[in-house]
């Protein structure tokens, strides 16, 4: 996982450095993309996108997004966690995936968050 946040970091943190500055240090980067950005093994961990984050790498990668169908839960959240693979965004109203194939099992579960969760 950390050559993906390497990537990110490459990619996008010279457009947030146009926005916010060039003191942002690799560590407040990371913080600002991703909500539940941590340190696990002393290697980056945590793909799950603030708004500030998902806005921004639309502007990098493809991107799909969809309406979420019943309700969201902490459940849901922490099997995200524990398996997605690309980055994601969940709002209050929106997922926004950054894989074709995790967009596609969305999709197939009826954009209903906690169906797709089930079958990760």
């Amino acid at each position: 996982m950390s050559d993906l946040h390497k990537l990110i970091l490459k990619e996008a943190k010279p457009l947030m450095e146009k926005k916010y500055g060039d003191s942002l240090t690799d560590i407040e980067f990371y913080k600002m993309m991703f909500v539940n950005f941590r340190h696990k093994n002393g290697e980056p961990h945590g793909l799950r996108l603030t708004g500030v984050g998902n806005n921004l790498l639309q502007r990098v990668y493809d991107a799909h997004t969809y309406h979420i169908t019943g309700d969201v839960n902490h459940q849901a959240y922490i099997l995200l966690d524990m398996h997605m693979v690309w980055p994601y965004y969940v709002g209050r109203k929106l997922a926004t995936f950054y894989s074709d194939n995790d967009a596609a099992w969305f999709r197939l579960n009826n954009s209903d968050l906690k169906l797709y969760t089930e079958h990760l």
